[in-house]
Order: structure tokens, then C-alpha cells, then sequence
């Protein structure tokens, strides 16, 4: 993907079936992945016949430990993984008005207004 050159991207390459996008990050362009795809695709590679149920456990497992606690340490290019919300569900808010929300992203914390 040309527009992805120079970012990183997650290994291995069977996993960019879940990239949704790409972003502007402060490096430059960023991957961006959809969480449940990424379950999806390294559970479909990792099952055998009749183990859905267990690949998605270790694709979870997987993903939450050595992926997602990786990522601060990728650099300013490192891809976002994103968690969508279903159709008609509310975003989760601790915005009270006029206190910024605050998240960490990159080992950085930011407010957001």
C-alpha cells in the first residue's frame, strides 16, 4: 500500500487484512487496524478443525499481550488499532462538560476538549 510507505505495519503480513485505513499520524501516515478484524485473521490462521472457539482465545490473548503493548514502542509511525462501535451504541464519555477527557496514545497523554 503506497500510502503506508515508511510506516510500520504489524507481522505477519496476513494481518493487513485488517487494516481499515490509514491516518495522519506526527511521523507521517499511520496503519489502522480494526481490533475484531485483527482477532478474525489471526484466529482464521491459527485454526484447526472444530477450534474456533480456542484461536479466538489465543488470538485475543495474543493480540492484548505482545500487539497492543508493543505498540508505544514503534515510534511515531507505529499503527493505531482501533475498536468500532456497533451500530447505534454510544461512545463511552468520562467528558463531564468542561473537563477534558484524558488518554494516552505512544506512551503520551493528551486532553482532549
Amino acid at each position: 500500500m503506497a500510502a503506508l510507505d515508511g510506516a510500520c505495519v504489524l507481522d505477519p503480513e496476513y494481518l493487513d487484512g485488517a487494516i481499515i485505513g490509514v491516518a495522519s499520524g506526527l511521523g507521517g501516515a499511520v496503519a489502522v487496524y480494526d481490533y475484531d478484524l485483527l482477532v478474525q485473521v489471526m484466529a482464521a490462521d491459527g485454526a484447526d478443525d472444530g477450534a474456533d472457539e480456542e484461536a479466538e482465545t489465543n488470538a485475543i490473548e495474543w493480540i492484548e499481550f505482545n500487539t497492543l503493548r508493543a505498540l508505544p514502542y514503534m515510534g511515531l509511525r507505529a499503527p493505531i488499532v482501533v475498536y468500532l462501535l456497533e451500530e447505534g451504541a454510544e461512545a463511552e464519555t468520562e467528558d463531564s462538560g468542561d473537563t477534558p477527557v484524558m488518554y494516552e496514545f505512544g506512551g503520551q497523554t493528551y486532553a482532549s476538549r
